[in-house]
């Protein structure tokens, strides 16, 4: 993280100014664009509530999770001082695979169970939504720090083409706050660049259903509540073609990391097993290109 709030700080103060070009404040702007996702999701649970018997009884992992689908981003600055904000995105899952595996031993040792596996169907969403206070820096440089609410979900299949029975499905949730720095300079008449760092902090929650394990309820068979946080890096360059139409194109860094919680299981006959959940790592890499609507009003 101090590395990223170091390079934001480089990136607003450093470049060299005959580059610069006046910014002027921005009272509406409205982003369409295209969005690709590439995910890696992994979580294990122990077992007991003790986080004992073993360590780790049975660990998931999701890898490249690819995605593709629509971006729609929104603000409007009714006053120099106050920006509202709006960022909604939803992904189709095309491509991915994953692996189970169960241990009976500490450690990951003596695995009982280890099985690959298809995951080409799901789903992404994100909403971030808050208000932010523009300043600025220079008359060439824009800075906006904002507070949002934050949410954020995907959901999983576990799929395998010789076997068209097995359609389980595994849906992770995160909610709440994210903090965000959003940087702007221009780069000439047509030409400007964005830097965008967030930090979160996120209530998660998870839900399965193991729909070939006849033992678990339907269409619930387990859960995951815990709480984590992570961060985001968005950089972004644009040019104007227009005189209020821009094109955009850029990439994105998200790592989130999920503390230990708890795990439910819901057995059929209604008794629950509650064990420890050991938390959830996920990296998440995106392309976003689009086109941008943006009136300017002159300070």
């Amino acid at each position: 993280m101090k590395e990223s709030l170091l390079c934001l700080s480089l990136f607003l103060f450093l470049l060299p100014a005959p580059l610069y070009c006046q910014i002027q404040r921005e009272t509406l702007s409205v982003e369409l664009g295209t969005a690709f996702n590439n995910r890696d999701l992994s979580w294990s649970i122990a077992g007991n509530l003790e986080g004992k018997s073993p360590n780790v009884l049975s660990e998931l992992q999701f890898n490249k999770i690819h995605s593709l689908g629509y971006l729609l981003a929104s603000s409007y600055t009714p006053h120099k001082n106050l920006r509202f904000s709006l960022r909604y995105q939803h992904n189709r899952v095309i491509s991915g695979k994953g692996l189970d595996t169960d241990y009976d031993g500490d450690n990951r040792t003596n695995p009982t169970f280890n099985q690959s596996f298809e995951s080409d169907k799901g789903h992404f969403r994100a909403l971030t939504t808050g208000v932010g206070i523009p300043i600025s820096i220079s008359s060439k440089v824009n800075v906006v720090p904002s507070v949002s609410y934050y949410m954020q979900e995907q959901k999983f299949y576990i799929l395998d083409s010789q076997n068209q029975n097995l359609k389980s499905t595994y849906q992770m949730n995160l909610e709440g706050i994210k903090m965000i720095i959003d940087g702007t300079i221009s780069l000439g008449k047509a030409y400007y660049s964005s830097l965008i760092f967030s930090w979160y902090a996120v209530d998660y929650r998870a839900e399965a259903d193991w729909n070939l394990i006849d033992i678990f309820q339907h269409p619930l068979s387990f859960s995951h509540d815990s709480k984590g946080y992570g961060y985001e890096i968005r950089l972004f360059f644009s040019r104007k073609v227009f005189n209020n139409i821009s094109v955009f194109a850029g990439g994105s860094l998200n790592t989130t990391s999920i503390q230990r919680g708890i795990d439910t299981t819901f057995l059929a006959n209604g008794n629950e097993i509650i064990t420890q959940f050991n938390g959830a790592s996920s990296h998440l890499y995106g392309i976003q290109i689009g086109i941008r609507y943006h009136y300017i009003a002159n300070k």
